[in-house]
């Protein structure tokens, strides 16, 4: 029995000092001092950059410059990221002779002026300028059909609203004309407005129209849409719906209109953004009757940011 004790007693002792062994020979202690060693220099860091900071006596004019240079940044971005936008419309101006639509209200000097006008396939300008500068569009006018019952034309003008100018005037086509005036602001100031446009006709009478589309090389870009129609030969606000283009955001209808003067027609106007340059397609849109159509689209460009 006594043998047994003093066996586990060396065995116990033997452990002991193994222990001890392995931990004096081991990287233990040292990777504990590695670790406090460091933790001092950080500290040390620490304590030196605060004091040499508390001597900076423009450290909070450095720190407000750099909180004004990243407002400056978000004012920039917000200013480049600002597409066209629509104003107003003035009255719809319809008649068997000639015409003098009018001017929307709220416009102010260097805002973008667009008169589209519907014909019963004829052609038609303008006769007094009202002391402005109008010019056709490019890609207008769009006709589809023959004069008659069925044909239409769609005709677009444009000027930059000088401050002073009045109301143009539109001669007699013959049949009709329908004519509206849509004001946009934010436009570039210089040149023609546009970055693209495009046109095209449906001389098929249903009642589905694809107003095309065309590739825009800058960003933030408002594209607008327009229709006119042979039918309905009727007075209506509605003839017009479901205006739909995933490549435009906000897409929304600002005109709509039909008169029965004489073969009667319609007109329809609506706008979207394309925030990022490419190609924007067709605008599809829904009309009231079948009918025989002629479009466009106008991709305005937006005004450079403030220096």
């Amino acid at each position: 029995m006594k043998i047994v004790k003093k066996l586990l007693k060396f065995f116990r002792n033997s452990a002991i000092v193994l222990v001890i062994f392995g931990v004096v020979f081991s990287n233990i202690p040292f990777y504990m001092l590695s670790g406090a060693i460091e933790g001092y220099i950080k500290t040390g860091n620490i304590v030196d950059r605060a004091w040499r900071l508390s001597q900076d006596d423009n450290v909070v004019d450095k720190f407000t410059s750099l909180r004004n240079l990243k407002e400056g940044w978000k004012i920039e971005e917000a200013r480049a990221a600002t597409a066209p936008v629509w104003i107003a419309n003035g009255t719809f101006a319809a008649g068997a002779a000639a015409i003098t639509p009018a001017l929307p209200s709220g416009i102010q000097t260097d805002d973008i002026l667009l008169l589209f006008v519907e014909t019963g396939a004829q052609a038609v300008s303008i006769t007094n300028q009202g002391g402005g500068t109008w010019t056709e569009v490019t890609n207008s006018p769009q006709t589809a059909g023959v004069a008659g019952t069925a044909g239409t034309r769609l005709t677009a003008f444009w000027s930059r609203y000088n401050g002073t100018q009045g109301n143009p005037s539109l001669g007699d086509s013959g049949d009709h004309q329908f004519a509206r005036i849509s004001a946009y602001s934010g436009v570039i100031t210089t040149g023609d407005p546009w970055d693209v446009t495009a046109g095209g006709v449906e001389a098929v009478a249903d009642n589905s129209g694809s107003i095309p589309g065309a590739i825009t090389t800058v960003d933030n870009t408002l594209v607008v849409t327009a229709i006119a129609t042979a039918l309905p030969d009727g007075n209506s606000t509605t003839v017009f719906s479901g205006w739909a283009n995933a490549n435009l955001s906000s897409l929304t209808e600002q005109s709509d209109n039909a008169k029965n003067t004489n073969n009667g027609g319609a007109l329809g106007v609506a706008s979207g953004e394309k925030v990022t340059a490419g190609n924007y397609g067709a605008t599809a849109v829904t009309v009231s009757t079948n009918t025989y159509k002629a479009m466009m689209s106008i991709a305005l460009k937006p005004a450079p940011p403030p220096a």
